[in-house]
């Protein structure tokens, strides 16, 4: 198993990203991700779909 982080997850490369890792749950293991504030929300759903342990954003901004 390998351990991987990913960064801008919230973007269409996070996300297909995202979709290999839950097709192979026994290959990898999702112990982090980022991604900007625009898409916060989906962030916080990837971190609870993928029981990850480690999130971070970037910028500056409202959250809304």
């Amino acid at each position: 198993m390998r351990d991987i982080v990913i960064l801008g997850s919230t973007g269409s490369i996070g996300v297909k990203a995202l979709e290999v890792v839950a097709s192979h749950p026994q290959n990898f293991r999702v112990v982090g991700l980022a991604a900007g504030l625009r898409n916060i929300s989906r962030l916080a759903e990837q971190a609870k779909k993928f029981d990850v342990p480690i999130i971070s954003t970037t910028g500056s901004g409202k959250i809304t």
